[in-house]
């Protein structure tokens, strides 16, 4: 069975011998080559090409985000879980992408499991020189993206709860509020540096202008 290149993703299972991992590239004689498990180590089960599947749409999914999003690291905890679920959000729009390609009679799945085995000939016993292919169905699922949409939306409230615990809503709150302080600070600095005469009238429009910049600012 052919071994990885450098730049090629392994196999990886735990070998017999149980010292060391199988050094075959992902998906070796099978139908999902350079995913999953390679056919010795189960890589043509039903279990094996779903388990693949799920891993190729899942990669492809985070090449996808990972090429929209900035490179900016996040510098809290309370910045990491934010980000998390913006990645996870961004996820759920790809799959739902897909999802909208997909056919009405493609919705609905069922698996099948491709053996080829030399023929059995009864007591003479298997005939090496002829070859024949063993098809196992096994029950109807629902497509590869539709099931990865649902583990996406599991993780994204996970994450939203995470969040929740974490009270990133009131401190957000209290942000929006200083932030508010200050632009408050700075527009009425500029205007009495510029010897305007600041009343009573003026503060409730400044009032009213802040309250129309944070309307938009939530509707974007």
């Amino acid at each position: 069975m052919a071994k990885a290149g450098p730049d090629k993703k392994l196999c990886g299972a735990i070998t017999k011998s149980k010292r060391g991992t199988c050094g075959c590239r992902a998906g070796a004689r099978t139908v999902h080559l350079g995913y999953g498990r390679c056919s010795r180590h189960g890589g043509s089960t039903s279990s094996g090409i779903k388990a693949a599947q799920l891993e190729a749409a899942t990669s492809l999914t985070k090449d996808l985000v990972l090429g929209d999003l900035t490179t900016m690291k996040p510098v809290d905890p309370f910045k990491a879980i934010l980000q998390n679920i913006s990645i996870v959000s961004r996820e759920i729009e790809i799959y739902s992408l897909r999802i909208s390609e997909i056919e009405a009679n493609d919705i609905l799945v069922r698996p099948v499991t491709v053996k080829h085995r030399p023929l059995d000939e009864g007591k003479e016993g298997e005939n090496p020189g002829i070859e024949v292919e063993e098809r196992t169905f096994a029950p109807i699922e629902l497509n590869i993206w539709i099931k990865a949409r649902h583990a996406a939306m599991d993780r994204r409230n996970r994450y939203s709860k995470d969040a929740i615990s974490a009270g990133i809503a009131e401190r957000l709150v209290r942000i929006e509020e200083s932030q508010a302080r200050l632009y408050y600070e700075a527009m009425r600095g500029i205007l009495e540096d510029a010897k305007v005469t600041i009343d009573a009238a003026m503060l409730v429009n400044m009032r009213k202008r802040l309250t129309a910049i944070d309307s938009t600012a939530e509707e974007e």
